[in-house]
């Protein structure tokens, strides 16, 4: 590497921290108003800044790509307005070459993200919901497992309630069993009490059971990963966790989309530099980077928001999950090929 790119990314490096730091400040502040509203007997002050510590990790994952996108605006930017990069191209290096710096320091921090991503936001994201008393409260569900279907209302710290259970034989309902709550111990669901309606040909009968236990398939990490976010969860857990959806005949389509936005977010960031570049090298020629770094911001959001909630919508219209993940990717790549035609 030689001393321009090594200059170029030590200052694409320092401004992506810096945007990343403020970002985080800034949502951290508008969680924590969001938060004040919630707060009772139960969720007191403590809490409280438990779960935004606890949730901070997942706060930097979601805000990383807008944070590149605005520190290689300002970085680069500045070596604009301070005519650096007018010279850097005069000594004969290309557009894409200059930006190799701003690319090494994407590489750097991807890799950094993405690990945060895989082995500690699971973990964070799920004591911040443990100490916001909002862990999977009214979260339900559908299984099959056992031989039975299982239908869970709510959850509460991987205990299941209000449960109903039915058991098919021979593509009829053999038996409808409800009980108020059950837990995973081991390779077995156990419930303490439930109430049983049998059907047969000649009768129906009804009946209490105590201590009565189903053997399972899933083991913590599924039921973890039944109850939390499929976006907050490793790729690892994600796979394993389809593969049990897959084999018991269940729709997997929603942690797909999350495995595949994990497996595609390098490209995603990759494509921030795409739309920076040209905002950076438009600037040379005139003077003042508030009004790229304006547009740079909608960009950002476009893309933001484009990535949260389109990426669903296309799983609704029952395209490929693969795509709604590659979707931002192609919609950044198009803005910055729209941006090198228009801008001079």
């Amino acid at each position: 590497m030689i001393k321009i790119d090594r200059y170029t990314l030590k200052t694409s490096l320092f401004f992506t921290l810096l945007c990343l730091l403020l970002l985080v400040i800034i949502e951290t502040f508008f969680t924590f108003l969001n938060e004040l509203q919630d707060l009772d007997d139960q969720y007191v002050v403590t809490d409280m800044l438990l779960y935004l510590l606890y949730d901070m990790p997942a706060r930097i994952y979601r805000i990383f790509p807008m944070a590149l996108l605005l520190g290689t605006l300002l970085g680069l930017g500045q070596l604009a307005s301070h005519n650096e990069l007018t010279a850097i191209r005069t000594a004969g290096f290309s557009k894409a070459r200059t930006l190799k710096g701003a690319i090494y320091t994407t590489l750097i921090l991807s890799l950094g993200v993405v690990l945060i991503g895989e082995y500690i936001v699971p973990e964070t994201h799920e004591r911040a919901l443990e100490v916001s008393h909002k862990s999977s409260v009214g979260k339900g569900f559908w299984a099959i497992d056992g031989g039975y279907i299982i239908e869970v209302r709510s959850m509460r710290d991987l205990s299941l309630r209000n449960i109903t259970i039915y058991k098919p034989e021979d593509n009829y309902l053999k038996q409808i069993m409800r009980a108020d709550h059950m837990t995973l111990e081991g390779d077995h669901w156990v419930i303490p009490s439930l109430s049983a309606i049998t059907f047969s040909e000649r009768q129906i009968t009804k009946e209490n059971l105590k201590d009565f236990k189903i053997e399972t398939h899933i083991d913590q990490a599924a039921l973890t990963a039944l109850i939390s976010d499929p976006e907050y969860q490793s790729s690892q857990s994600l796979w394993r966790f389809i593969n049990y959806l897959e084999e018991n005949n269940l729709d997997s389509s929603e942690y797909r989309l999350a495995f595949w936005s994990k497996v595609f977010n390098p490209l995603t960031n990759i494509s921030m530099i795409l739309i920076a570049a040209p905002l950076v090298f438009a600037q040379q020629r005139r003077q003042g980077i508030g009004e790229r770094i304006l547009i740079g911001v909608i960009l950002g959001l476009i893309i933001y928001l484009t990535t949260q909630m389109l990426g669903h919508f296309i799983l609704i219209s029952g395209f490929s999950p693969l795509l709604g993940a590659l979707f931002p990717t192609i919609l950044a790549i198009v803005i910055a090929y729209a941006l090198f035609k228009l801008l001079p």
